[in-house]
């Protein structure tokens, strides 16, 4: 894990941080990477339909930083910190960051997911995420949270 300091302080004095994952996990890309390969259909002038490559770089910046971040002190004016589970409420205090922050972070782990140093290989020590990563021994994720269009239904039996 990798601590960024974000250069702010809180009331207390304390710098606020971020600390991310030196190097993301497979799956984790992969859930990144498929924002950059969205396809759609697109009509020509002869009523066919052409299949257009639609990359969502938005989405794709969002989805690193939210795979990568593992711990902050990121606070509420009363003090409390942001909630980083479940994922949904990591996902909506992600959203509440300042741009420059977030492109501050992005910007960190773009650098150390595109160098790649033995100590970062290392998948025993769980450096590049382990348990963080949502994975169980037989390798499932987590089911808790399935997302419908732009709903989020969060528990067995919501539907949309």
């Amino acid at each position: 894990m990798e601590r960024i300091p974000l250069g702010v302080h809180n009331d207390a004095g304390e710098e606020y941080f971020v600390e991310v994952k030196k190097c993301l996990l497979h799956n984790e890309a992969e859930a990144a990477d498929k924002h950059l390969h969205k396809v759609r259909g697109v009509m020509d002038a002869k009523g066919k339909t052409q299949a257009v490559v639609n990359p969502d770089t938005d989405a794709y910046r969002f989805e690193k930083v939210a795979a990568s971040i593992v711990d902050w002190n990121l606070d509420e004016k009363d003090g409390s910190i942001w909630q980083l589970t479940p994922d949904s409420a990591k996902r909506r205090n992600i959203a509440r960051l300042p741009e420059k922050v977030f492109k501050q972070i992005l910007g960190r782990v773009d650098e150390l997911n595109a160098d790649d140093p033995a100590e970062r290989r290392d998948f025993r020590d769980g450096a590049a995420g382990g348990d963080e990563a949502g994975l169980d021994d037989a390798g499932a994720t987590d089911v808790a949270e399935v997302f419908a269009g732009d709903d989020l239904l969060e528990a067995a039996g919501d539907t949309w």
